[in-house]
């Protein structure tokens, strides 16, 4: 499975290889370590009941405010970020265990590890985007504002395609579907609707959120620097959409059947280790969790495992 070049000589890749049992098995053991790594990260963090850290420091500030509904419609988006930061992660964990069962299948898979691991960046790329400890209160709100307003917008837009409405009707439900999640608690909290480089979101004390963030942007920006941010993405896309160029790797001249490769599982895995570590390093900045501990850790845990994979595929491994 060795790609040419354009004047027809080979191209060396570390892990363009046939998958083996003894790949797999790195894999899964990393995938298992992985897990292990969010199990210690999150003993590091205080339980959710008990503030802490950044999460602490916004209630106060929010205390600090006159009672009333302002303060209690910025108190509800602050405790709906953190569930909804919550939820990704967990969906994040739930893909990540997918993965490795999907990695022990017979005969070995071809790209589903890569859109497994896609589902899972994907989650991990939303909860680091709640509870990013490097912005301040006023983008959170924002943000949260966005992903609100949006459910609403979803699921009319759904209920309108399946009654089949005119453009005229679905802009009508859609429309009262936005006014309607504004109500409650986005427009009391002080947020307005604010256009920015053509993005509509809102704008909260000067910070402004789009309403519908580019996930292919979310996750450039949040993967930790070691992982290449601006072809990874396209890389999962390319499997879970079946992009030609990779499917023409997967089926490699002279055979019928697709066929996969080493590397596909190792990125796979190189991916989610990046995803997790940027998000569980989120959770502990916003929580007072340890994030010294936790982050650097997996970041050389990753390229240890590559190294593993790498002396596996070629023969050398001990």
């Amino acid at each position: 499975m060795t790609p040419t070049s354009a004047d027809g000589s080979e191209q060396f890749r570390l892990l363009g290889v046939p998958i083996s049992d003894a790949i797999v098995q790195e894999c899964v053991d990393y995938l298992i370590k992985l897990q292990k790594s969010a199990v210690d990260a999150f003993t590091t963090i205080p339980a959710p009941d008990t503030y802490a850290g950044i999460r602490k420091q916004e209630q106060d500030t929010i205390g600090q405010l006159p009672a009333g509904p302002r303060q209690d419609a910025r108190r509800a988006l602050v405790m709906l970020s953190f569930d909804a930061a919550n939820l990704s992660w967990e969906t994040g964990m739930e893909h990540l265990d997918a993965l490795r069962h999907n990695m022990l299948k017979k005969p070995p898979p071809v790209w589903s590890c890569l859109t497994l691991a896609r589902a899972a960046v994907e989650a991990f790329a939303f909860s680091h985007y709640h509870l990013d400890p490097t912005i301040g209160l006023p983008q959170r709100l924002a943000r949260t504002s966005g992903t609100w307003v949006m459910e609403y917008r979803n699921q009319a837009s759904s209920a309108a395609r399946a009654e089949n409405l005119t453009q005229a009707g679905y802009d009508a439900r859609v429309q009262a579907a936005t006014q309607q999640g504004e109500l409650d608690p986005v427009l009391p909290a002080g947020a307005r609707r604010h256009t920015d480089k053509g993005k509509k979101g809102y704008l909260v004390d000067g910070a402004f959120a789009p309403r519908d963030p580019k996930i292919s942007s979310l996750i450039s920006s949040f993967l930790p620097k070691w992982l290449p941010r601006d072809g990874t993405y396209s890389l999962l896309s390319g499997a879970a959409h079946a992009r030609p160029w990779l499917l023409k790797q997967a089926q490699p001249h002279g055979h019928s059947g697709w066929e996969g490769e080493a590397a596909m599982l190792v990125t796979a895995v190189i991916v989610v280790a990046g995803g997790m570590s940027a998000a569980l390093s989120a959770w502990c900045g916003y929580c007072g969790g340890d994030a010294e501990a936790i982050g650097p850790e997996i970041d050389v845990t990753a390229w240890a495992f590559i190294m593993r994979c790498a002396g596996i595929a070629h023969g050398t491994s001990s």
